[in-house]
Parts: structure tokens; C-alpha cells; sequence
């Protein structure tokens, strides 16, 4: 499972070069949190293009993190990502 990150989605729907193109037409199993899904229709303006990414976006399983080790575990994949080069900009 990967879980597409709201920068990721917001790239997706403005280009048609994302990579997370391909991961969908490969049918990957694709999931997102509640806190991506606030973030991405949250920025949107028209209704209409709301409503469709809205459906569109809840297609995907849609994952509700909570208690203390969800988060023991975000710290660690964001300790990986930065020994990798991959600086995370943002916490949530």
C-alpha cells in the first residue's frame, strides 16, 4: 500500500506528467488520510471541480491514523526519508 501524499495529488491534478499516473493506471493499491483529503479539496475554488475530485479521491481507501504509535511511526519514515536526502517540508 502506498499512501499518496496531498503535494502528490495536487501535482497529479495539475499535470498530466505525474508519475502517480501511472501508479493508478497500474491499478497500485493507493490510499490516503483524512488530513490529505481536507488538504486537497480545501484548495479547491469551482463546485464543480470539487465534487468531481471529491468522488474521485474517495475511491481510494481512506485511512484514519490515531493513537500514540501511528505517529511514533511517522516520525521514524520521516528519519528514513531525511538519511535518504528526502527532506519531508511539513509534519502533517
Amino acid at each position: 500500500m502506498i499512501v499518496v501524499d496531498t503535494s502528490i495529488w495536487i501535482n497529479f491534478f495539475r499535470s498530466h506528467e505525474s508519475p502517480l499516473h501511472q501508479l493508478i493506471e497500474e491499478e497500485e493499491d493507493l490510499a490516503l488520510t483524512e488530513i490529505i483529503i481536507t488538504e486537497i479539496l480545501q484548495g479547491i475554488k469551482k463546485d464543480k471541480d470539487y465534487k468531481k475530485i471529491k468522488s474521485f479521491l474517495l475511491d481510494f481507501p481512506v485511512y484514519q491514523p490515531k493513537g500514540l504509535e501511528t505517529y511514533l511511526k511517522a516520525a521514524q519514515i520521516y528519519r528514513e526519508c531525511r538519511k535518504k536526502g528526502k527532506t519531508v517540508r511539513k509534519t502533517v
